[in-house]
């Protein structure tokens, strides 16, 4: 993303409204679940390659959740 990295988007959709998940889907997933370094505004990292299957169950809770 040329104007701002997904941290900074996700930031950017809390702060217009807490209450919308953000899933990023990310190649360094399994590096922060192990370094505890995932951003506040993130609900839930996904690591990439992600099945339609696993986006589905993930959006699916995060909306019954919500």
């Amino acid at each position: 993303m040329p104007e701002m990295s997904g941290d900074q988007t996700a930031r950017f959709i809390k702060q217009v409204n807490e209450r919308i998940p953000v899933i990023m889907l990310t190649g360094f997933g399994a590096l922060i679940e192990v370094s505890g370094s995932q951003p506040a505004a993130v609900d839930v990292v996904l690591n990439k390659p992600v099945t339609l299957d696993v986006l589905r169950k993930t959006i699916g809770k995060l909306l019954h959740a919500a």
